[in-house]
């Protein structure tokens, strides 16, 4: 009877000791797998950031900034708002064209409540300019 008694202790102790390493197995493997995802994240965001400072630093950007502030005329060299709007929409047609990742650009102002000024979108594999008489008012 001890004997019995013996193994069947023996026994569970070691499916005890088998669920705890399965258990620290697959915790370790999901951590792994979660920190993996983290650092793709990670660096997915951050280059995202980096297209969004790309796009941010072209020279109509600001054009159109300054136009704005000044009856639709760029103070700095003379250049028409609609020009700097029409600059702008080859250059987010053509990133889009580029990025196929990229499903839509938009420049979208503080004037008017969020005003949209520029929007540029892909549909069914095809990159359009958006007419300014569909844009988000």
């Amino acid at each position: 009877m001890s004997v019995v008694l013996l193994g069947a202790t023996v026994i569970f102790f070691l499916d005890q000791h088998t669920k705890l390493e399965v258990k620290q197995d697959i915790h370790s493997k999901i951590s792994d797998q979660l920190s993996l995802r983290y650092n793709l994240l990670l660096s997915k965001l951050n280059d995202k950031k980096k297209e969004i400072r790309f796009l941010h630093a072209t020279p109509p950007v600001k054009g159109i900034m300054r136009a704005v502030s000044n009856n639709g005329i760029d103070p700095l060299d003379g250049t028409v708002e609609a020009q700097w709007i029409s600059r702008l929409e080859i250059i987010f047609k053509g990133y889009i064209e580029n990025h196929p990742d990229i499903l839509q650009l938009r420049y979208i102002g503080f004037a008017d409540n969020g005003k949209e000024i520029v929007r540029v979108e892909r549909r069914d594999e095809i990159v359009s300019v958006i007419d300014k008489r569909c844009l988000v008012v």
